[in-house]
């Protein structure tokens, strides 16, 4: 197999073993303090540049803090999906825009014990309800 393969079936091997993210809909998003907002591009799940550096200064944040848990929760704008089925796949792609940001931050020293993740789908996010923002990971220390 060739390296590229190789790393490639690592990776997937690791997001795998990862726990699922929470389902938490009816929860509020968090009670602690809103450390940072982490955006996304339409109907997408990856992690941009600027979402790196973006979890690259939150994972110095939490270096320094050492909260008691991490609250990550996911949301989703009212355009996404439209054409697929409305609020279960916002609900759906909030949870994996969750875990992204929760696999990132575990690859960058945040301990899986410490993070919650959280999906809100449609639900408006704590700094805004403009539909760009939505499309959106905060992020909480408690």
């Amino acid at each position: 197999m060739n390296p590229t393969k190789l790393l490639l079936a690592a990776a997937l091997a690791l997001l795998c073993a990862l726990p699922p993210a929470v389902h938490a809909v009816d929860e509020a998003a968090s009670t602690g303090r809103l450390v940072r907002t982490v955006h996304f591009r339409h109907e997408m799940i990856e992690l941009d540049p600027s979402g790196a550096a973006v979890l690259d200064m939150l994972a110095d944040d939490y270096a320094r803090a050492q909260p008691a848990h991490v609250v990550v929760v996911g949301y989703a704008a009212p355009d996404e999906g439209r054409m697929r089925a409305g609020a279960a796949y916002a609900q759906g792609i909030s949870e994996r825009r969750a875990g992204s940001v929760r696999n990132y931050l575990y690859r960058h020293g945040v301990p899986l014990s410490r993070i919650q993740v959280r999906g809100r789908g449609l639900a408006i996010p704590a700094e805004g309800g403009e539909n760009p923002s939505r499309r959106s990971v905060e992020i909480f220390f408690e």
